[in-house]
């Protein structure tokens, strides 16, 4: 707050508060507050109040702490407006879709059987977070890897004994210019709890395509294949073209 001198003394002074909000070092929103002050200027606690609230009646109108917010003041995807999926794969309805507050996680897609609870199938977009440069299939091994890693860390915490069924093997489509790859792992405990997981990657334009279920790889199949003609994923965003520029 930076107040500005009066040639009179005993009247009112005028201070300029800027409001800044950033994430991760990067400013999203300023916004700057002019406040006549009373008592020869003196900044009394109710000054404060009424210049903060006016600066939070901004934010609030604005949404600036929400996530759509985020993403447009960041230039990165809008998966609200261009991310295309299907309402239902087989017997399963998309149930949920969730929009990460961080521009790299992208969003996240749950879809449930209405007769088996336990039954869950997961597509997760997000953008690849390196060059373009490098080749499709050594990308998507390397991100099954991170799930497949991430999976096993999440059975050791259960005390469950995993064992793969498959790794990397290809995962073709006729509307996808390149192979995906899959995962099937089976995790078992001491007292006869049991978990299936499938997990399968592919690169659609500049996005890591991610599903994710907890079913054996025979039922999963057919469900991700007839998600292709209907999936479609939003163009490279400004955030992410900046971001690769860099890294060459």
């Amino acid at each position: 707050t930076q107040p500005e001198e009066n040639s009179n003394a005993h009247s009112p002074r005028k201070s300029v508060t800027e409001f800044s909000v950033e994430w991760r070092g990067v400013s999203i929103d300023t916004f700057s507050v002019e406040y006549w002050h009373q008592n020869q200027g003196a900044i009394s606690p109710s000054d404060v109040s009424q210049v903060i609230l006016t600066w939070w009646k901004h934010v609030e109108n604005a949404k600036v702490f929400s996530t759509p917010y985020l993403y447009a003041a960041m230039g990165a995807s809008d998966y609200n407006a261009q991310l295309h999926l299907p309402e239902t794969l087989d017997a399963f309805s998309l149930s949920q879709r969730y929009l990460y507050p961080d521009p790299f996680r992208g969003v996240i897609a749950r879809y449930t059987h209405p007769e088996f609870e336990e039954a869950i199938l997961d597509i997760a977009v997000y953008p690849m977070l390196s060059a373009l440069t490098q080749a499709s299939d050594v990308s998507v091994k390397a991100e099954l890897k991170k799930a497949v890693d991430t999976a096993n860390e999440v059975a050791k915490t259960r005390a469950m004994e995993v064992t793969m069924q498959q790794l990397f093997t290809p995962v073709e489509s006729a509307f996808l210019p390149n192979a995906g790859v899959m995962a099937e792992m089976f995790a078992e405990s001491e007292t006869g709890e049991s978990l299936f997981a499938s997990i399968y990657v592919f690169q659609i334009e500049d996005k890591f395509v991610k599903f994710s279920t907890t079913f054996p790889a025979r039922i999963s199949d057919p469900l991700v294949q007839a998600a292709f003609p209907q999936l479609q994923v939003p163009p490279e965003s400004a955030l992410m073209k900046e971001i690769r520029r860099a890294l060459k």
